[in-house]
């Protein structure tokens, strides 16, 4: 198993991600050679500094854990056309492409 756990510059998770959380990606016998890759299509953290632990085990347990293993410094960036982010006092990351629908009702 591969984990990854996101963290803030105060060193508080804010997402964890492993391999047995999706369909299909589990092992069916231990792998002693190989490789793992992951795709994120898009991780829309605000500008700050943020680590990364990295997990490598198996189903049960933590064998190896890699602290602050990465570092992402993330560059303020709009990715919204609403023109106005969400304040960052509350958010840590912004959850793009959620669809809202309002409907109207007489009375």
């Amino acid at each position: 198993m591969l984990g990854l756990i996101f963290k803030d510059a105060q060193n508080a998770p804010l997402l964890g991600i492993n391999n047995k959380h999706y369909k299909g990606l589990v092992p069916q016998k231990p792998i002693r050679n190989g490789s793992i890759s992951m795709i994120i299509p898009y991780l829309t953290l605000f500008e700050g500094s943020y680590f990364i632990d990295v997990h490598f085990g198996n189903a049960f347990r933590d064998i190896e854990v890699l602290r602050e293993c990465f570092q992402l410094i993330v560059e303020p960036l709009k990715f919204s056309d609403a023109g106005e982010l969400p304040d960052k006092q509350f958010n840590k990351f912004f959850i793009k492409d959620v669809a809202w629908n309002v409907e109207e009702r007489s009375s």
